[in-house]
């Protein structure tokens, strides 16, 4: 399994696309960062920052990306059948790709932040303090807690982007239902309140999961989801699990 998880990573080190992503951040968030310092009584400069420069949706998809094309390239460069004949088990596959996607998760949400806290230091020190009050929060926890929350979300949408990886054996399929399910969390946010209030099942649909992050920097997202905030976290990891669950059957179970 070490030996795999090791390949995967030598595979995806390999790749173009890290290193795009890498420079596509920074260049977003230093755009970002750039307006706000310029129009600083048009924008909210600590709200900003603590959203992490209005990057989480682009970490999304750059994310949702890697981990489609992590598992459709295997089919679509007829290679899958050979990585399965070495490595003796077709989880053992599967594993290996989903370890090397959460690294490579908790690589590109940990660069986010070092490049957000540097634009920070660099162009807003003397603006405010990490250390400072926003509301119920410190600044710093504020950033943490929404960097966090994003986390977990992609967490969820990854294993779903997995689950459609596996089934539909294209890139492109996987991404488009991917980026669907993350806008359409971010969408339909009104919606979900009135089918809540005239449905209370509801509420234990994995979409409503997804405001986990929202639910952890403002409390009262509780009005909306019905849940509690440990609740949303711990049904987040439940679907993530049931989501690879699935992907891990239909992968034992499929013709390659």
């Amino acid at each position: 399994m070490l030996t795999l998880y090791r390949q995967e990573i030598f595979k995806l080190s390999k790749r173009k696309g890290p290193l795009m992503a890498m420079g596509i951040l920074a260049v977003f968030n230093l755009l970002v960062a750039i307006v706000i310092k310029l129009n600083g009584k048009m924008f909210n400069a600590v709200g900003v920052f603590a959203a992490n420069f209005l990057s989480t949706w682009l970490v999304a998809l750059l994310l949702i990306g890697a981990t489609a094309t992590i598992v459709t390239s295997e089919f679509e460069y007829n290679t899958i059948k050979n990585i399965i004949y070495q490595a003796g088990s077709r989880q053992r596959v599967l594993v290996s790709k989903w370890l090397a996607t959460l690294t490579y998760m908790v690589f590109l949400y940990a660069y986010m932040l070092v490049v957000n806290l540097l634009l920070k230091l660099i162009l807003f020190n003397t603006n405010f303090s990490l250390s400072d009050k926003d509301g119920k929060f410190f600044i710093y926890q504020e950033w943490l807690y929404s960097a966090w929350g994003g986390f977990v979300k992609m967490l969820l949408v990854s294993s779903l982007v997995f689950l459609i990886a596996v089934l539909m054996k294209k890139s492109s399929a996987a991404i488009m239902v991917g980026t669907l399910t993350y806008l359409a969390v971010t969408l339909i946010g009104n919606v979900m309140e009135i089918l809540l209030r005239k449905w209370e099942f509801l509420k234990w649909n994995p979409l409503n999961f997804t405001n986990y992050g929202n639910q952890l920097v403002d409390p009262t997202f509780a009005n909306i989801t019905h849940l509690t905030t440990n609740q949303l976290l711990w049904g987040s990891l439940a679907y993530t699990a049931v989501f690879l669950a699935l992907g891990m059957w239909v992968f034992a179970n499929k013709e390659v």
